[in-house]
């Protein structure tokens, strides 16, 4: 019987952390053309702005979630993406030029669905050149759109 309410204890527990988890950073997924899934971390907030946040060669860092995290605490939502865990590529500085232009642009087609924000993209080291070249694809495709307000570079590596 103590077993019994040890484990029950134990369950409720870690459900409640991943209750309160959940509310901290939703995750769902975009799948692109060509039927790869991204997953999007999402950390939600209700003002009017939402940021497509890339990672850099290196993969997401902690540093990434907090900056998410701080975004969302003054009203930007972020929505984090990993293409390179998306698509199998290794964390490898040539690996993000292999990005197709279309996983961008339906992650903005995606952010466009999803809510009235103004979409804002955050590319980090070689991120720029996929996000540079997405967000373009999406201008051609959309040319009267105006939901896409900029593009933030951190440390962009633009020689390919």
């Amino acid at each position: 019987m103590n077993r019994i309410l040890t484990l029950q204890i134990t369950l409720t527990i870690l459900l409640l952390g991943m209750s309160y988890a959940s509310q901290l950073a939703a995750i769902e997924f975009v799948t692109t053309p060509d039927a790869v899934e991204v997953t999007i971390t999402q950390h939600p907030a209700k003002g009017d702005s939402l940021a497509i946040w890339f990672p850099s060669e290196a993969g997401p860092q902690q540093q990434d979630e907090t900056i998410a995290d701080a975004l969302a605490s003054m009203g930007v939502e972020v929505w984090r993406i990993d293409l390179l865990e998306a698509r199998f590529l290794p964390l490898a500085e040539s690996s993000l030029v292999q990005v197709p232009v279309s996983d961008v642009q339906t992650l903005i087609e995606a952010a466009q669905t999803h809510s009235d924000k103004r979409i804002y993209l955050i590319a980090h080291g070689r991120a720029a050149i996929p996000v540079l070249r997405g967000a373009r694809a999406w201008q051609l495709a959309h040319p009267t759109a105006v939901e896409l307000g900029g593009i933030v570079l951190l440390s962009p590596k633009l020689f390919v």
